[in-house]
């Protein structure tokens, strides 16, 4: 069977991984404006914390995105696991 019409296992753990995904994206956008808020209400003295907020953001957008491929992964490792069980079976 191929992808396609192969029913998937874990369905709700691709929901999830897919969830960890988005929000990782979505996490870029609010930690730049939090950092425009930032530089607008402190001025000159908001800086550092501006660059704190591009290092936490950085931070924040590779840990989500890298547990939602970690998900992924394992998911992979099983469905592979299971289709080398299968074939050992038949031969």
């Amino acid at each position: 069977m191929d992808m396609i019409t192969e029913p998937q296992k874990y369905p709700t753990l691709y929901l999830l991984a897919s969830g960890y995904k988005i929000l990782a994206w979505l996490v870029i956008p609010l930690f730049l404006l939090s950092a425009y808020g930032t530089l607008n209400m402190a001025g000159a003295n908001g800086v550092p914390a501006v660059i704190l907020y591009f290092l936490y953001a950085g931070a924040a957008f590779i840990t989500l995105y890298a547990f939602a491929e970690g998900i992924h992964v394992f998911m992979d490792i099983e469905k592979n696991t299971r289709k080398d069980k299968a074939q050992q079976q038949d031969s």
